[in-house]
């Protein structure tokens, strides 16, 4: 879904004239595409950006269909009541409405760490602590994640990136590793950054990983990987980095460490400081 609006309702949330806003899209100040009947249609991400650049906090004065209680606790960053009403939306399976959530948590001016770490992650682990204590089902734990999945794929398609830094990323659950959605954080961030992300998607076999390694000569490759496959297989991971001149980052198990050539990441903030400290590129 792409969350556009028209010349009216742009001109009600800047508070300014339609005539305003025309000048402003005629002048190229604010982005704008045209209907096949020649109407003015603006992205609400090219309205968050030009708001930010006006000063204007979005939780003031962009409601955009979301209830007072989300913009509220957006902006005073209440996570513990955000991962409650987001839990909520996601053992439903209203994967579309999960999606509008965190496009207004984005336009709410919360980072991706914040969504990511603070929303996103702590709200799958509450579902899957609720599922080992058999207080829901496994088939509300896969509903969940498949409405998460497909909420973060749309949330993906509306917020914009920054232009490419030339580098390139492998994301990708290594094999034997089903659950997709840490690495499919870690792919939104990167290409936000300007980062080309190439994603295999789940269940890679290192064969195919090395191969895939070999074609697109990465910079970095960020795994996904169980603790018991990645020390079976840990040498060899290590050998592919030393070989070909990459930085391979783990994440997925709280309880795995940082190896020889292997760096773990426990989530989102983690890898900024890797990408910081090893690429200079925040």
């Amino acid at each position: 879904m792409k969350y556009n609006v028209s010349s009216k309702k742009a001109a009600e949330l800047f508070n300014v004239n339609v005539s305003t806003i025309k000048r402003w899209s005629d002048s190229g100040i604010l982005k704008c595409r045209k209907t096949a009947g020649g109407h003015r249609k603006f992205s609400i991400e090219d309205i968050r950006i030009h708001a930010s650049e006006l000063n204007l906090g979005l939780s003031d004065f962009m409601k955009l269909k979301s209830s007072s209680k989300v913009i509220e606790n957006s902006s005073v960053r209440k996570t513990a009541n955000l991962v409650k009403a987001f839990e909520k939306l996601l053992l439903k399976g209203e994967a579309e409405k999960a999606e509008h959530f965190l496009y207004n948590l984005w336009l709410n001016n919360l980072s991706l760490q914040e969504i990511f770490d603070d929303i996103v992650s702590v709200c799958m682990k509450n579902i899957g602590i609720k599922w080992m204590k058999n207080l829901i089902k496994i088939e509300d734990e896969h509903i969940a994640s498949k409405a998460l999945i497909a909420a973060l794929y749309g949330f993906e398609k509306n917020i914009t990136g920054a232009k490419s830094n030339g580098k390139k990323a492998i994301c990708v659950c290594f094999e034997n590793e089903l659950h997709e959605i840490g690495i499919l954080c870690v792919k939104i961030t990167l290409e936000h950054l300007g980062w080309k992300v190439v994603y295999p998607g789940s269940d890679l076999p290192l064969k195919s990983l090395s191969d895939l390694i070999k074609i697109v000569k990465p910079d970095l490759v960020c795994l996904s990987a169980k603790g018991n496959h990645l020390n079976k297989k840990g040498i060899e991971i290590r050998e592919l980095a030393i070989k070909n001149g990459i930085r391979i980052i783990n994440g997925g198990n709280p309880g795995l460490k940082s190896i020889n050539g292997i760096i773990y990441c426990s989530g989102i903030r983690d890898l900024m400081f890797e990408l910081k400290k090893n690429f200079k590129l925040i």
